[in-house]
């Protein structure tokens, strides 16, 4: 049922979610295996893909590092809470936080805090260093340091594009 919401709202098709999905599970394919495993023409997928792209469901492709192997071995989060909720000082916030080494992901939240701020670093002295140029951006209130992660038991690995349809493709 959720498919077809997402079919009709968004203009995409099954041809789209075939390749979304295979997008998404490893980014590296090329549009002659992803055309080969979803039966369609390799300038179909092509043009699919141009076009996914310029209508924002794609809104990235990336290499997904090992922050380990890389020597980013600490990392933790931090909830906020923030003071200054007008586009302006938004705006302001999500620049501030860009310009900060070691912030991987900022998202924001409903509650007590208002986001959950992801840090990755190679020891705790950055981390702390980190924690102290967010501490410093113009209107934060308060900040908990929620935790440090010590292993990843399930590593994010993409979301369900269409829950009603079986997975057919490798």
């Amino acid at each position: 049922m959720l498919a077809k919401v997402i079919v009709m709202k968004h203009n995409i098709d099954k041809i789209d979610i075939a390749i979304l999905t295979l997008l998404q599970k490893n980014y590296t394919r090329s549009n002659k295996q992803i055309a080969g495993l979803i039966n369609k023409s390799e300038a179909t997928v092509s043009n699919r893909i141009k076009w996914l792209m310029e209508n924002n469901f794609i809104l990235d492709i990336v290499a997904k590092l090992n922050p380990d192997k890389l020597g980013n071995k600490t990392k933790g989060r931090m909830h906020l809470k923030f003071n200054e909720h007008s586009d302006e000082g938004l705006q302001a916030f999500k620049r501030d936080l860009s310009n900060i080494k070691g912030v991987t992901d900022c998202s924001r939240i409903s509650g007590v805090c208002n986001f959950i701020i992801s840090i990755t670093t190679n020891d705790l002295l950055s981390f702390s260093k980190i924690v102290a140029k967010i501490a410093a951006v113009t209107g934060v209130l308060h900040y908990e340091l929620t935790y440090l992660l010590l292993e990843s038991l399930v590593p994010e690995h993409g979301f369900d594009i269409d829950p009603g349809a079986k997975d057919t493709f490798s």
